[in-house]
């Protein structure tokens, strides 16, 4: 489809209500994203609560109409991260120009 890029596949979780009223995890949606950039960033270990854990990273930069948001998971080279916070629109001022949209996603291990 696209020349360039990767591709992604966007999950989105859902719930449902149970007999009782309770939230419970219902099916999730997938779609796929192509031509999309990557750019992996650094890894940091973390020391809190005793523990040592590897969190890593990368930032999506995605094709303007691209549907992601806070809560999703994505599955980007062969792994699943998680999105942090909400994913940011470019539009420029001047002349309405949007060339994209960019997400923070992170993988914790440990």
């Amino acid at each position: 489809m696209f020349a360039h890029g990767e591709t992604i596949t966007v999950l989105r979780p859902s719930t449902t209500l149970d007999e009782y009223g309770n939230e419970v995890a219902d099916t999730t949606a997938r779609h796929d994203v192509y031509g999309v950039g990557i750019g992996p960033w650094s890894t940091e270990e973390d020391t809190a609560a005793g523990r040592q854990a590897v969190v890593s990273g990368l930032t999506l930069y995605m094709p303007t109409d691209t549907d992601i948001e806070a809560h999703d998971l994505v599955e980007a080279r062969g792994e699943t991260y998680e999105v942090i916070g909400l994913p940011a629109s470019y539009k420029n001022p001047f002349n309405g120009w949007a060339p994209g949209v960019s997400a923070n996603l992170r993988k914790v291990e440990g």
